[in-house]
């Protein structure tokens, strides 16, 4: 039978009649052995000074929970699952911060080596909202999720060593939001929907990695993903019904095989997609813009290499589109569509056994 060693601490302050709410709460669980488990609550804190949680374990097979909601004041939480047998790496570690209805929160975890599991929750936060993940120490096979809702100036960063790793922020009804993801391997994804001004997603990754951006019913904001050299990359950026929208795909160095696609709707809306640097070897690489809409600019440059494919739609009847797509190299095709009116089209192309298509339809 698998046996648990726990500590358990519950934290509350309620302002009872001849129970005044104390001022700045604060739990600190230190755990060295495996198999441990922490649950931390604090609750219903009135007050306007600092709440505070630290869970440290420093071995394999723990399980960190924190709660925090209905705080005023600065609020912070914190899990550290670091060390072990190998004073640098733990593994199959899980950790949980769920906080809610509280005023500036700040939330971070921090696990290193493989398999590990790593969620923070962020709902209705007044003032600001932080959350930061990051596994590290050569780490592979770990998640983490960050979550923000119904909040405003809310920041969310993950940081992953090494591959196999997966990573999501999903930031749903918040403005002057900010997510960033650097990850060496995988599957990073952001969402962002229902936000207004402000808003701004980054992903940084390495070779072979799927990295995925959607912002929907977004007014002012930029996606940007950016793939560090290798080959086998995928990115997608996806803008729907927003507005004044900035999305780019850049893949550095030797990206063979790179696909990057950019879908926008609505009006005022830019996108770039680079892949590959002067004399890097970009072959068999694709990219793909879609824009539906009025006065939008689009521009794909390949920067060498050759067999590669470069596409840009405009399906706005508005028209006022603006395209450019530029390629390094041979046997390289280029294909511009445009629908509307007033709209602009080039094609640049050095190399041999090349071809151009432009399509413009009134």
């Amino acid at each position: 039978m698998k046996r648990h060693f726990s500590a358990i601490v519950l934290a509350i302050s309620l302002a009872y009649a001849g129970f005044p709410a104390l001022a700045g709460d604060t739990v600190n669980i230190t755990q060295s052995g495996i198999n441990n488990k922490a649950d931390t609550t604090q609750s219903a804190n009135a007050s306007s000074s600092t709440n505070a949680i630290t869970i440290n374990q420093k071995n394999d097979l723990n399980d960190a929970n924190v709660s925090q909601s209905n705080l005023q004041g600065t609020n912070t939480a914190s899990v550290n699952q670091t060390g072990g047998i190998n004073p640098t790496i733990s593994s199959n570690n899980k950790a949980k911060i769920t906080q809610s209805d509280s005023s500036n929160v700040k939330a971070a975890i921090v696990q290193t080596g493989n398999a590990n599991e790593a969620s923070i929750s962020q709902s209705n936060i007044r003032g600001s909202g932080t959350a930061s993940i990051n596994q590290t120490a050569i780490g592979t096979s770990n998640t983490a999720k960050i979550e923000q809702s119904d909040s405003a100036d809310v920041k969310a960063s993950i940081t992953q060593d090494n591959n196999f790793n997966y990573a999501q922020i999903f930031q749903l009804g918040v403005t002057d939001a900010t997510a960033n993801i650097l990850e060496a391997g995988f599957i990073s994804t952001v969402v962002q929907d229902k936000g207004s001004n402000g808003v701004v997603a980054t992903i940084k990754n390495g070779g072979s990695n799927q990295a995925h951006v959607t912002q929907s019913n977004v007014n002012v904001g930029n996606a940007i993903i950016n793939n560090l050299g290798g080959a086998g990359n995928a990115a997608s950026i996806a803008q729907h019904d927003g507005k004044n929208l900035y999305a780019k795909i850049s893949t550095d160095g030797h990206g063979r095989q790179s696909f990057s696609t950019v879908v926008q709707t609505g009006s005022f809306q830019r996108a770039t997609i680079e892949q590959g640097k002067p004399g890097s070897d970009l072959s068999d690489s694709s990219a793909y813009i879609n824009q539906d809409g009025t006065m939008n600019d689009a521009a794909i440059i390949q920067a060498g290499g050759s067999f590669n494919n470069a596409t840009i739609a405009q399906t706005g009847l508005g028209g006022l589109n603006m395209a450019k797509i530029t390629q390094a190299g041979s046997a390289n095709g280029a294909y511009i569509t445009q629908n509307g009116s007033n709209f602009n089209a080039t094609v640049s192309q050095t190399g041999d056994s090349n071809s151009a298509k432009v399509s413009q339809h009134f």
